[in-house]
């Protein structure tokens, strides 16, 4: 039957349960009042479930008596306000070595490599660890070595406690494992044994890897090893590896099956050690696991840290994934790549939520619309379940920066905090719903995880510096990407089949039956290596006709079985009038896409994979995939929309990702579009209309629903306001354009954005000295020095007189320090100086951001008398290029007698709007479009229109680019200073 009136009341009040989560990074030291008001802070802004993340800068001994009273301040005040707080189980990433003291105290805990090298006769066995020697099919020797991991892990930088442990636990040995559990989770049940499965609701583990890179050079060649390993796979597989290395470096020998075996057995071990220990002790004691894998989008790191990512990620209680730098990456080939696998993961687990934690590093320009989009693909994916990642404790220093930070915040410091709130609602709708309804999707993408492995060739190095894999690798991966992107561009709802999953399922009548899903159509992604049991699976649904595509390459190997693999090749074999060998030889030609087959079985051999040139094979798919495996019949391009169903009553996520207003036509079993924004109903008929960058989701409902009242789109009458009245709703800030120099050197540098320059080689507790030259105009009310507290001693100087009497202030952080200036700065020039000494432990510590806050304006590097007006345009060029907040824009206008609707819209806002119509003000704009309904506001004859526009915090704290941090260069590089404020004019429409 229809969904009931209850469903819509839900929906516009969502539940607790599915509004966003927060990971709280604490890295300076910490008050009980501070710790208690940011979590009472969460709570007004409507999050009730936080992660204390201990991160660089963490002031105490991690695991520590004063670590655990601290976390009882925020337990306590959790339990007083409803909320539940979750462990994370590391200080910083990845868990499995208790910030060092598991590798510390237990030295033969480390994780192991094996490293080659071609030097055969001079080396044996080092520090107690195995050598041994392979000679290769061309008579070549390489001598491999045993060796503990090397390398320092963010778990061991950057914090006073830390003491730069080298190496990582071996998270694939049991006992190592079991000794993390002991020094951590037990820790946590010792100082809070009543609080476990109530108030502390679960525990986040982060990033576990079977082997780390980054720390070797490139002709050392590691591979992942474990403890044991030569023994337990001789057990499991009746070989030696250790006499078969070479074949995972290179193609020679029976490579294909000694890879596959060697990065199943890897997985497996990770799996049974880590995962599942951790597991059965939530389980034991009422914690819910959660957590993620690391580099879950692409296959290269999947082989690196931690093999098969179903089987890992199956012993999450929810299942997690991760998406960082999202404002760089959402329109990344690989973006949707960890959401489908997690989206795919939890409805094949039969599993409700599915978590991400996301926004880390997308810098301080990072805007609500900017969230929103990158939540709305997540969305599409399968995420219901939003954890910001996060909250900073303090951004003294280099904690607003990268490294030492990954901005923006999510929380007070933040410009946009007074909106989370807002934003959380819309969150919420929309997860609930996914969380509360099941997908339809009937088509599969299968999860090629062993051809990966069989084809990759390289060490784990190789894998982490992105040296390209063997050509049968990198075309598998692009295929899979294609697919990916192209099924979702065609509306087609389809999950990755990961192997495991198919291995366990039935087939029966060309559909692969799951526990909780059914497959009717099988799309496999230049899969060219099958395991015995995935071949066996396969040939039984194609010989009982189900419908299958191959995407280019076709299995060529199956665990050696060659009468298996014939009988999924036959099947290409009989395709009709010689395709199957015309296809054979298009693969061979390499150009151009063709179509061979249409019936049960196609094979779609393309070549045109980037994704600037895939239409070719979107036709293709397009043509070979029927209408009922769609979302939609039809839709326009920037449309992407899912199929799902609640209490069996059809659900439509749409969501347009274009900047363009479309017209997207719906099947006659949907009367009602849902709005997330606001929880509104609307009656709807054959079409819906979805503006630049909206979510609606469309259903089926039984009483009678009130119709829904959009912007209109067309108008006889518009008043466009000019010039505004402007004002600041806080004082306006200068930020110092200091120049540096070390107590043992002669000559000023500017700092590198806000770090030290890379030539002064800054070392813990080096002296240093700041100075900066700014100019005043008469008019200009400079009334206060504003600087960061970075628990050092310093002496700040204006105009060669000290700086005293300062002051704790909120300004841009909760520990300012402030002090009077007015007594102190001269019309013309005035120098500031500061002396002081870096931090006494090792980090990329920074000097502190310093600004000059009053009632002024800017001309270039000059403080100058206010303005009182301004138009549309960027604030940030018009005197105030380093104020973050609101400011506020008003009109008085005339209107004549209006008889119908009214409303006020702009083109452009940077980046939060507000409307106060007569003193009466509307719900915020959080993203375009910018309109306001004024129909019931607006009164013939003079009115009054106030605009407050709250910017982000880039131009203050913002001096680095994650851009280049990404791409490995210089993070600090300053930048042109982000647009803020009304950047088109506001008019009045009737």
């Amino acid at each position: 039957m229809p969904l009931s009136n209850d469903f819509i009341e839900q929906f516009a009040t969502p539940g607790d349960d599915y509004r966003p989560h927060i990971m709280w990074f604490w890295n300076a030291p910490l008050e009980e009042d501070e710790v208690r008001r940011q979590v009472r802070d969460f709570r007004d802004a409507g999050i009730l479930n936080f992660y204390i993340h201990p991160m660089y800068g963490f002031p105490v001994d991690y695991l520590s008596e004063e670590m655990f009273d601290a976390i009882g301040w925020a337990v306590d005040e959790a339990r007083k306000h409803g909320m539940r707080f979750w462990i994370y189980d590391e200080y910083n990433w990845p868990s499995g070595a208790a910030g060092g003291y598991l590798i510390r105290d237990n030295p033969d805990r480390r994780m192991l490599v094996v490293t080659s090298d071609e030097q055969a006769s001079e080396h044996g066995p080092q520090d107690d660890h195995a050598a041994w020697q392979c000679v290769d099919e061309s008579g070549k020797a390489t001598v491999f070595h045993e060796t503990p991991q090397n390398g320092v892990c963010p778990f061991a930088q950057w914090s006073p406690f830390c003491w730069g442990q080298e190496g990582y636990g071996d998270v694939s040995d049991p006992e190592t494992v079991r000794a993390f559990i002991e020094l951590t989770h037990e820790a946590y049940r010792s100082r809070f044994p009543g609080e476990l499965g109530k108030t502390i609701a679960g525990l986040f583990t982060d990033e576990v890897s079977y082997c780390l890179a980054g720390f070797y050079g490139e002709s050392e060649r590691p591979l992942p090893w474990t403890h044991g390993m030569r023994e337990t796979f001789l057990e499991r597989h009746g070989y030696d590896v250790a006499a078969h290395l070479p074949s995972l470096l290179a193609n020679m020998g029976d490579y294909r099956r000694i890879r596959c075996d060697y990065w199943h057995y890897l997985t497996g071990r990770l799996e049974s050690a880590y995962y599942r220990q951790c597991a059965e002790w939530c389980r034991e004691h009422g914690l819910t696991l959660t957590g993620h894998l690391s580099g879950e989008e692409l296959f290269r790191h999947n082989i690196l840290f931690f093999g098969d990512f179903y089987r890992c990620l199956r012993w999450l209680d929810i299942p997690g994934i991760d998406a960082i730098f999202p404002r760089l990456n959402h329109e990344a080939d690989h973006f949707m790549v960890a959401a489908k696998s997690g989206g795919s993961a939890i409805r094949q687990l039969g599993r409700d939520r599915l978590l991400c934690e996301t926004y880390t590093g997308s810098g301080w320009e990072l805007t609500p619309e900017q969230m929103k989009i990158i939540f709305d693909k997540l969305a599409l994916g399968g995420v219901n379940l939003l954890q910001y990642m996060g909250a900073y404790y303090s951004i003294a220093g280099m904690r607003k920066v990268l490294p030492g930070g990954y901005p923006p915040s999510h929380g007070h410091q933040n410009p946009f905090w007074p909106f989370y709130r807002t934003f959380g609602d819309y969150v919420a709708r929309i997860c609930q719903t996914l969380a509360l309804s099941r997908s339809t999707g009937k088509v599969a993408v299968l999860h090629p995880i062993t051809t990966a492995f069989c084809e990759w060739a390289g060490s784990a190095e190789d894998l982490a510096r992105g040296v390209p894999g063997p050509p049968a690798f990198e075309a598998m991966q692009q295929a899979f990407l294609a697919v990916t992107n192209l099924l979702l561009e065609l509306g087609v709802d389809y999950d990755y089949l990961f192997e495991d999953v198919l291995t366990s399922a039935n087939v029966d009548r060309g559909t692969v039956l799951t526990a909780e899903a059914e497959y009717e159509l099988l799309i496999l992604p230049n899969v060219t290596c099958l395991t015995r049991k995935i071949a066996e699976k396969l040939a039984g649904f194609l010989e009982a006709g189900g419908r299958t595509v191959f995407v280019n390459s076709v299995p060529g190997w199956a665990e050696g079985d060659s009468a298996l693999l014939k009988r999924v090749t036959d099947h290409l074999s009989a395709l009709p009038d010689n395709e199957g060998r015309e296809a054979a030889a298009a693969l061979q030609e390499g150009t151009g896409t063709h179509l061979f087959g249409r019936d049960r079985v196609t094979w779609i051999v393309s070549n045109d994979l980037p994704p600037d040139a895939r239409d070719p094979l979107r036709n293709a798919l397009d043509a070979v995939i029927p209408r009922e495996f769609r979302a939609l019949p039809e839709m326009p391009s920037s449309v992407r929309a899912s199929r799902r169903v609640f209490d069996g009553e059809p659900l439509l996520f749409l969501y347009n990702q274009g900047t363009e207003r479309v017209s997207v036509p719906l099947p006659a079993d949907v009367n009602t579009v849902l709005d997330p924004e606001t929880g509104d109903a609307g009656s709807i008929d054959a079409n819906v209309d979805l503006a630049p960058f909206q979510t609606l989701i469309a259903a089926r409902t039984d009483g009678p629903v009130c119709a829904s009242r959009g912007p209109e789109q067309s108008w006889m009458q518009e008043l466009v306001l000019g010039e505004a009245e402007f004002s600041l709703l806080k004082a306006n800030l200068l930020a110092a354009a200091w120049q540096v120099r070390m107590s043992d050197a002669e000559e000023w540098q500017y700092l590198d954005g806000l770090h030290f320059p890379a030539t002064c080689a800054v070392q813990p507790g080096d002296e240093y000295e700041l100075k900066w030259t700014f100019r005043i105009e008469e008019g200009a009310e400079p009334v206060e020095i504003v600087t960061e507290d970075l628990t050092e001693a310093f002496h700040l100087e204006l105009n060669e007189r000290p700086l005293t009497g300062f002051e704790w202030a909120r300004i841009w952080d909760w520990r300012n320090l402030r002090a009077d200036i007015r007594a102190l700065v001269v019309p013309g020039e005035n120098v500031v100086t500061f002396r002081s000494r870096t931090p006494g432990w090792d980090g990329p510590h920074t000097p502190p951001l310093t600004a000059i806050r009053g009632d002024f304006c800017v001309d270039d590097g000059c403080l100058v008398k206010t303005r009182g007006r301004l138009g549309p345009g960027s604030w940030a060029e018009a005197g105030f290029p380093n104020y973050t907040g609101t400011a506020r824009y008003r009109w008085r206008c005339e209107l004549p007698p209006l008889g119908g609707r009214v409303w006020a819209h702009a083109e452009e806002v940077a980046a939060v709007a507000a409307l106060i119509v007569n003193g009466h003000r509307l719900a915020p704009r959080l993203w375009r479009p910018y309109t306001f309904d004024l129909t019931d506001l607006v009164l013939p004859g003079p009115n009054e229109i106030e605009l407050e526009v709250t910017s982000c915090a880039t131009n203050l704290l913002g001096l680095n680019q994650p851009e280049l941090f990404l791409k490995g260069k210089a993070a600090t590089a300053r930048r042109e200073r982000q647009a803020a404020g009304l950047l088109t004019p506001m008019a009045i429409r009737w």
